[in-house]
């Protein structure tokens, strides 16, 4: 298993202009989370830590098929309103029984669960595996589950409006292509490989589909494994979730009741009093425009002034505010590049001797958007309104959270260094 947190050291690191350097796997910070989550290893497996462990999350940044870069895993709290996500026998779970499949065990990408393998009989045409669960809020609300080919072509998932008989929004993700489509209802879908190959042999990915229905009404989770052919296929069934909120979360495993994952809280010391800084952070975005504000990092107590914050805006752009009062901010926001989920976003933001702010940041190693320099100035406060710095969520109140899979974050004094400066820090 490859080294987590040894970094690259550069010169800079030694530097009297570095307040702030971290990375995913170092210590420093104060970590929490009441609950175990579950996060994907190196080997494309899928593992369980427990609670108040950190989770170190691994990503194949260059596409070559091996999960080369830690990344730590923070998220809000979610629940899975599904039962038995890992347990699709033929009969005798939370879903309903089948008689379209010939239903058998395989071996499953999380650790201590059981796969099942789902071979279609050739009966019917959209043969699938539903399971009730409660109302639709009226909010938008994301159906997700992990599958491996065997040598099914498509296979479907649906949030099912069972008062108005209709799909809310229904994916299918092309087996050849890996592409997820919408192909009924209104509605985002995604696609994600998790292995090349997983342990029964096949691919692996996880599908999603994000829709939002009418409130009240009662809702159904469809999986066709196979799609929607009368076909004689088969694909393998490792986990289904089903949350509220515009994106998958991690997996969260159930058996006989929903289970709710705690929010993951990383916090660190901070002693240096609002000065010229120039920042550095390094992320996977796992959020997508929400039309609220979502936190990526602030200095300061939660919502008490003086305090510096960089965040998602509701239009879903990178943005950097300083606050000295509720009457005195001073924001930058770039007008163009929209984050996304699954993005690589880098964000540089600056904090000037006069109080202004300025904000640039670049998506999957695109060129940099420049935001313009805040027109407002407010005058440095003596002190923030807490020592302390956090990592996506505000501390002290963790509200606004922005999950992402974090790889780094760097502060230094003195507003004009560089893209090429920071980036050499961390070896980016």
């Amino acid at each position: 298993m490859p080294e987590i947190g040894l970094g690259i050291f550069r010169p800079l690191y030694y530097s009297p202009d570095l307040l702030f350097c971290w990375r995913a796997g170092w210590a420093g910070g104060a970590f929490s989370r009441a609950s175990s989550a579950w996060y994907i290893g190196p080997d494309g497996r899928i593992y369980q830590a427990a609670s108040h462990v950190h989770r170190i999350e691994w990503y194949d940044l260059d596409g070559d098929g091996v999960r080369e870069t830690p990344t730590t895993l923070l998220e809000p709290a979610a629940t899975n309103l599904l039962l038995d996500s890992c347990n699709l026998p033929a009969s005798g779970s939370a879903w309903a029984p089948t008689s379209d499949f010939a239903v058998s065990a395989a071996t499953s990408i999380f650790q201590g669960q059981t796969a099942w393998r789902h071979q279609n009989l050739g009966q019917t045409m959209f043969a699938y595996r539903p399971q009730a669960v409660g109302t639709l809020t009226g909010q938008p609300e994301t159906a997700s589950v992990i599958m491996e080919r065997v040598d099914a072509s498509e296979t479907r998932l649906s949030i099912y409006d069972n008062t108005l008989g209709v799909h809310v929004a229904q994916a299918r993700l092309d087996w050849a292509t890996g592409t997820a489509t919408v192909s009924t209802g209104a509605g985002t879908a995604r696609a994600r490989k998790l292995a090349n190959a997983g342990p029964n042999g096949g691919p692996v990915y996880r599908l999603s589909i994000t829709g939002t229905g009418t409130a009240g009404n009662q809702r159904q989770i469809r999986l066709y494994p196979t799609g929607a052919s009368q076909n004689t296929q088969a694909a393998i069934i490792h986990h289904v979730q089903h949350e509220v909120g515009a994106v998958a979360t991690s997996p969260i495993v159930t058996t006989t009741a929903a289970v709710t994952r705690a929010r993951d809280v990383l916090t660190f010391p901070w002693g240096y009093a609002p000065q010229a800084m120039t920042g550095y952070l390094r992320l996977m975005c796992l959020t997508v425009a929400t039309g609220s504000l979502q936190t990526l990092f602030q200095i300061g107590n939660g919502s008490a002034d003086p305090r510096l914050t960089v965040l998602i805006s509701s239009a879903g752009r990178p943005r950097c505010d300083y606050r000295r009062s509720g009457t005195e901010v001073a924001s930058s926001e770039a007008g163009t590049g929209q984050v996304n989920f699954g993005n690589l976003l880098e964000v540089l933001w600056r904090l000037r001797q006069d109080g202004r702010v300025q904000i640039e940041h670049s998506i999957d190693h695109a060129p940099p958007i420049v935001a313009n320099v805040s027109s407002a100035a407010p005058v440095l406060a003596a002190a923030w309104s807490g020592q302390i710095a956090g990592l996506s969520a505000r501390p002290v109140t963790f509200d606004f959270p922005a999950p992402a899979a974090w790889l780094d974050a760097v502060v230094l004094k003195g507003s004009e260094w560089t893209w090429d400066d920071l980036r050499s820090i961390v070896g980016a």
